[in-house]
């Protein structure tokens, strides 16, 4: 935490005209250390479950810093469980690889040898780059969000719900040999697949939905290792034409949803080149 200035953020927003990243100097990570030793494993696992939805309920606040906590179990003198929460607003999946390296070398006596990622360096780096508030513009100005028809809930027709459908392992492992064989990603069939559930649902061809993109830039240096949350989402445009051969509509698509990563603009400044609110987008 003392390494990186992303886990000693918080964030205020009363009384601003806009939200506010604080960086402090210094951040207190809540600590707790629980000993459940000569507790039988039955017994053990109920009480993880039951400290693992304790800990989501707690939330957390996000003017105090560091958003982060840990509560080590001890099961026997050798033998601990360590919980880390973090809140995906200050770290992203990538970063979470990152910190466990990091702590994982020093807590071997092992100090990283590179520099930590100055968070300062990524917001300089954006305000340095052209707006693409054109570019937006000129992609989504024509394109009208895309609402659900679905009944109300407490329709007595059945108002929305939720589905869960998992695949068996020879069906996953036969689409992702089928993607790698396209040259395709699967997160790619994955979008196709939404898009064409959205197309049934708003009864339209030209359907809008957010996707989730890396942000972290490869022209600058010491992004790979830096710590913080570089994920943003921005909307796809997506038209769904069923005459359209399906191998040219899914590499239109990689292509598209692959040149998102190139694109750093906020949610909100999309919105405001397109004229509507965040959250008209899709």
């Amino acid at each position: 935490v003392a390494r990186h200035p992303s886990l000693r953020t918080s964030f205020v927003w009363e009384e601003l005209d806009q939200p506010q990243q604080v960086v402090w100097s210094t951040a207190d990570v809540p600590w707790e250390v629980v000993d459940w030793s000569g507790q039988p494993r039955y017994e053990l696992k109920r009480r993880w479950s039951q400290l693992l939805e304790e800990d989501r309920r707690a939330g957390m606040d996000l003017e105090l810093a560091p958003l982060l906590r840990a509560t080590l179990v001890r099961l026997d003198r050798d033998e601990h469980l360590l919980l880390l929460t973090t809140h995906h607003i200050v770290i992203d999946g990538w970063s979470l690889v990152v910190l466990m390296r990091e702590v994982f070398a020093s807590y071997g006596g092992q100090a990283p040898a590179h520099r930590p990622f100055e968070l300062r360096d990524y917001v300089r780096w954006l305000r340095r780059r052209p707006s693409e508030a054109a570019l937006w513009a000129a992609e989504l100005g024509g394109v009208s969000p895309s609402p659900l028809r679905l009944p109300p809930p407490g329709d007595p027709s059945g108002g929305p719900a939720e589905q869960s459908a998992v695949l068996d392992q020879a069906t996953a492992s036969a689409l992702e040999g089928a993607a790698r064989a396209q040259g395709l990603r699967m997160a790619t069939l994955y979008e196709a697949a939404w898009a064409i559930v959205l197309r049934l649902y708003t009864q339209r061809s030209d359907v809008t939905f957010g996707v989730v993109v890396a942000g972290r830039p490869p022209d600058l240096p010491g992004a790979e290792l830096a710590i913080g949350p570089f994920i943003h989402m921005l909307p796809l445009a997506v038209s769904v034409d069923p005459a359209r051969p399906v191998r040219e509509w899914l590499d239109e698509l990689e292509r598209r949803t692959a040149a998102l990563n190139g694109r750093h603009a906020s949610l909100q400044d999309v919105a405001r080149a397109t004229g509507r609110r965040a959250d008209e987008l899709f």
